[in-house]
């Protein structure tokens, strides 16, 4: 069993900062594999002249926001994998500072995988 954990956090953008960190945990074998993981973006206020005009950018800059996903898979014969993804356990309504597009809440995907 593999057991790893990661972070990662963002650099400042040309225009406006992006501050994010994302932490990531994961447990694996040959047969079965699950991922948490969980970001949090802070608030934009820095902004660029173009953020400033753009209107899908509310006055002040993007809210903070956080997220958690959680993944996992199994094997379930030797080239057939099931997966399932829920993502955004919190139900939070969030958006990227740089798209403008708000982003959904909860979500569950199932998934089957065939090797050829």
């Amino acid at each position: 069993m593999k057991f790893t954990l990661t972070a990662k956090r963002g650099r400042p953008g040309i225009a406006s900062e992006t501050r994010y960190l994302i932490r990531k945990m994961a447990l694996e074998n040959e047969i079965w594999g699950a991922i948490g993981l969980c970001r949090v973006d802070a608030q934009q206020e820095r902004l660029s002249p173009l953020d400033l005009k753009d209107s899908r950018i509310p006055a002040g800059g993007s809210p903070s926001w956080a997220k958690l996903n959680l993944r996992g898979g199994v094997t379930v014969a030797q080239r057939v994998h099931l997966g399932l993804a829920l993502e955004n356990l919190t139900n939070a309504t969030y958006k990227h500072h740089g798209p403008g597009v708000w982003m959904p809440g909860f979500n569950a995907a199932l998934s089957v995988g065939v090797d050829i």
